[in-house]
């Protein structure tokens, strides 16, 4: 009884890291391509200014 307990929860820890790893790369590729054209329009306006 308590082997499978034991796979279990180490499953569920090896998706959690795996989910995390997949979120995180997810943000920060998104996060890179929100950010890419506040940036341009920053230098944009700096420029004009």
């Amino acid at each position: 009884m308590e082997l499978p307990s034991l796979i279990l929860s180490c499953t569920l820890k090896a998706s959690k890291w795996l989910i995390l790893k997949e979120y995180s790369h997810w943000y920060k590729t998104n996060n890179q391509l929100s950010l890419t054209p506040q940036l341009t329009a920053s230098k944009a306006r700096s420029t004009k200014d």
